[in-house]
C-alpha cells in the first residue's frame, strides 16, 4: 500500500484523513487499471491466429465498457483528467485489437434489473441502484446500440425474458457471422 510520510501523512488512520481517503482511492483506481489491462491482453491472446477461422464471443467487450463509462461521465461521476486519461488507454489499447465482426446487446426489463440486483444482494448495488439509474442507463445504451447499428456492422438485441429463446438466437447471430467470415476469407 503507498503511504505519503514525507509530509506527515500515514495510512494507517493517523494524520490528514482526507490523505488518506485519496491513497485509498488511488488503489482502487490502480486495481481497475490492471484489471481492465488484463481483460486487454486476455482479448489479445484469444484473438491470436483464431481470427479468420472463428468467432469469438465475450460478454464484456471493450465496447461495452467505453459505452458505461462514457454514461459514468455524463452522469458526472469522472473528473476531466480520470476521463482523458480513460479514452487514451481506450483508444490506444482499441487501436491494438482486431475489429469486431458484430455486437450482441443482451436486454432485460427495469424490473427484472433490479430483481437481480436485490437477489443478488451485493453492497453498493441494493439501496444504491435506483430505477430511475436503470432507466438512465438502458436510454443510453440504447443510443450508443443506434450509433454502432449506423457502423453497418452486425447487431442482433436479445431480450433476456426468455433465456432459452435468447440463447438460440445468440447461437444462430453467431453461426451467420462465421458464415460471414468464411465468404470474406475466399
Amino acid at each position: 500500500m503507498l503511504c505519503v510520510t514525507k509530509i506527515g501523512y500515514t495510512c494507517n488512520g493517523e494524520g490528514n484523513e482526507q490523505v488518506n481517503k485519496q491513497i485509498q482511492q488511488i488503489n482502487v483506481q490502480t486495481f481497475v487499471l490492471q484489471t481492465y489491462a488484463a481483460n486487454v491482453e486476455r482479448a489479445l491472446k484469444q484473438t491470436q491466429g483464431k481470427r479468420e477461422s472463428c468467432v469469438i464471443l465475450v460478454e464484456r467487450s471493450m465496447i461495452s465498457n467505453f459505452m458505461f463509462a462514457s454514461f459514468v461521465r455524463s452522469q458526472r461521476k469522472i473528473k476531466s483528467i480520470e476521463w482523458e486519461v480513460y479514452q487514451h488507454l481506450f483508444y490506444y489499447f482499441w487501436s491494438r485489437l482486431p475489429p469486431p465482426d458484430g455486437f450482441i446487446f443482451l436486454n432485460t426489463s427495469v424490473d427484472t434489473a433490479m430483481a437481480r440486483l436485490s437477489q443478488r444482494n451485493r453492497k453498493g448495488e441494493v439501496g444504491g441502484v435506483t430505477s430511475e439509474y436503470q432507466k438512465k442507463l438502458q436510454s443510453y445504451l440504447h443510443s450508443y446500440e443506434r450509433e454502432l447499428h449506423g457502423y453497418g456492422l452486425p447487431l442482433t438485441e436479445q431480450d433476456l425474458s426468455n433465456t432459452k429463446y435468447a440463447v438460440k438466437k445468440i447461437d444462430s447471430f453467431a453461426n451467420t457471422l462465421t458464415k460471414i467470415k468464411k465468404k470474406k476469407k475466399r
